[in-house]
């Protein structure tokens, strides 16, 4: 695993009591209430305990994939968010599934699910509460960094993952191969050429250019600009973090993303403006 510091190096700290305690869980041997909001489900945890013990499952996914191969606009991937370390709490929402439904009534194709609950005050639980609603293809979006994380991302109902390979590092290989035997697709995302270079060394076939920098989570859209033009075309690119207006998504498409994750410009205002970030031109030149 990477070093990690500031922002992340906290959360990192966090999620490693929390695998601590689900990996007890997992065995049957609860060292905490169930009902504590960052924990799946009993049935969930028992289901991904069945997972990890087979070393994978097959289940019915909605491709992410093919949600962003369209040629002539650009993918929005809409996210299920109402607060971050960097901003506080932001959006007023109370029932996550009414925010799925409106970014599909808006047209979004794909969503995204922060399961994190100590940091983002998201749950595991909105997780198959917002799949159940939403049409397309669901990320699970979280701080995952073994193969357990994938078993329950598997039970939850996830259709891919995130891996960030600021956090997994050299590990990033071993998680794509085992995400593979949960039926689940992934979106590796990276920052920086280093992480780039890693990412498609391992295989890549979907990159996350995250604009925001985890160690002090400050933003620049150039960072999707700069990285963008190392990546072959066959790669799918998503941009993440920062986006919050027309011309940013323009500014994305131009440079070559097929598709952009949206947090809270659009959660904020319950999925006002969506429609206008579906930007309608073909994607920019990429090598």
């Amino acid at each position: 695993m990477s070093r990690q510091t500031g922002i992340l190096a906290e959360i990192v700290r966090r999620k490693r009591w929390e695998r601590d305690i689900l990996r007890d869980a997992l065995r049957g041997q609860p060292r905490i209430d169930p009902a504590s909001p960052w924990l799946p489900e009993p049935e969930l945890l028992e289901r991904a305990g069945r997972f990890l013990k087979a070393g994978g499952c097959e289940r019915q996914r909605r491709s992410l994939v093919a949600a962003l191969q369209d040629p002539k606009r650009l993918t929005v991937i809409a996210e299920i968010k109402r607060s971050s370390p960097s901003a506080g709490r932001f959006a007023q929402w109370q029932d996550p599934t009414q925010l799925a439904e409106a970014y599909a009534a808006s047209g979004a194709q794909a969503l995204s699910v922060l399961t994190d609950t100590h940091f983002f005050d998201g749950s595991p639980r909105f997780l198959g509460q917002c799949r159940a609603v939403f049409p397309g293809p669901v990320l699970r979006k979280d701080f995952l960094a073994d193969e357990a994380d994938l078993a329950i991302s598997a039970a939850l109902g996830a259709d891919a993952v995130l891996l960030i390979v600021r956090l997994l590092g050299a590990q990033t290989a071993g998680m794509l191969r085992a995400a593979r035997c949960y039926d689940l697709e992934v979106l590796v995302e990276v920052h920086n050429q280093r992480e780039l270079d890693l990412a498609m060394a391992c295989g890549a076939s979907l990159m996350g250019i995250n604009n925001r920098d985890l160690d002090d989570f400050s933003v620049d859209l150039e960072r999707s600009e700069q990285l963008m033009t190392q990546i072959p075309s066959p790669i799918g690119v998503v941009s993440e973090s920062g986006i919050g207006t027309p011309e940013d998504a323009v500014r994305m498409r131009r440079a070559g993303a097929d598709a952009i994750l949206v947090g809270q410009a659009l959660a904020e205002r319950d999925g006002e403006g969506l429609a206008d970030l579906q930007i309608e031109q073909k994607r920019g030149h990429r090598r």
